[in-house]
């Protein structure tokens, strides 16, 4: 915002104040600006463009006669030399992301604007190098950890040879789970995982799962529990079998393994009859469903 002042407050009908910059094509104003009646102050947003090396701009302001000026200095973009982003931690093999923006709200110019990446550790690897998008003052990149390390990861990020900040990544060894069921527990076509860790440690926690037969029911390699609830749905791929086939579906992490029998079927059961008794019941009442199948390996069920 560039703000004009005046001595004293223009008349009721108000003041046309004149403008002019030294670089228009850098920093261009409007060539008049009202100033409301009786008002002696006001303002209006002011763009800067794009520049190479450092370039002063003499703004100023022209009314009955007087000149007032201002000088502003336009710079190339930068990287903010604030802190990228606040120390974080992560259970080893998960993917985090960090954050290279540009000073003041710079934007990159035609060609982007490169950044050099680098760890002091193979627990935490970047990429060598992110280009920020032309017109654009931010872009994140990918922060891989690794399984089995337990340390800090100092990720200095240079341009041009200037340190930019350091990122403090803490690689866990492993979150240990709490809980896990397989839901349906018996399935002709896919089920699903809950997996369960402690709440509150503030961070992602990365789970390894896997299956006993990765061929009938396959599972991903890890799995991520949010921080906030603790809790991860994950999926179970089942293929076909001509006999039913058991198969163990296991969560471990921290020490720990949980396990759950996942049984896989040519088919289900047939639905041999559904009743409710009583047929008539009133309002805030309760009646009883029995829904009953033709397997002798299910039984009768009531609700």
């Amino acid at each position: 915002m560039v703000a004009v002042q005046l001595t004293a407050g223009v008349p009721a009908s108000g003041a046309t104040i004149a403008l002019s910059s030294s670089h228009p094509s850098v920093a261009p104003v409007p060539a008049t600006i009202s100033m409301q009646g009786t008002h002696a102050w006001t303002q209006f947003p002011f763009t800067v463009g794009r520049v190479t090396s450092p370039t002063v701009v003499t703004l100023t302001a022209t009314l009955n006669g007087v000149s007032a000026s201002s000088p502003i200095t336009i710079r190339p973009p930068t990287l903010n030399d604030d802190i990228l982003q606040p120390a974080v931690r992560a259970t080893g093999d998960a993917a985090m992301s960090g954050w290279v923006d540009l000073e003041g709200g710079g934007l990159a110019g035609p060609s982007g604007f490169a950044v050099n990446l680098s760890s002091d550790s193979p627990a935490a690897t970047v990429p060598p190098s992110v280009t920020i998008p032309a017109g654009v003052c931010c872009t994140s990149f990918p922060i891989q950890t690794e399984r089995g390390h337990v340390d800090d990861a100092d990720h200095d990020h240079r341009k041009r040879g200037q340190r930019y900040d350091a990122l403090e990544d803490h690689a866990d060894g492993g979150a240990a789970p709490t809980g896990l069921l397989v839901r349906p527990m018996s399935t002709t076509s896919g089920s699903q995982g809950v997996v369960r860790t402690a709440e509150g440690v503030g961070h992602d926690q990365i789970l390894h799962a896997a299956s006993s037969n990765p061929s009938l029911a396959a599972v991903p390699d890890s799995v991520s529990v949010a921080a906030v609830s603790g809790i991860r749905f994950f999926d179970i791929t089942t293929a076909p079998v001509t006999a039913p086939t058991t198969v163990t579906i296991s969560v471990s992490g921290g020490g720990v393994t949980l396990s759950q029998p996942l049984t896989l079927y040519p088919s289900l059961p047939a639905l041999t009859s559904m009743t409710v008794t009583p047929t008539t019941v009133t309002g805030g009442a309760s009646a009883t469903g029995t829904v009953r199948i033709a397997s002798p390996r299910r039984r009768s069920a009531s609700r």
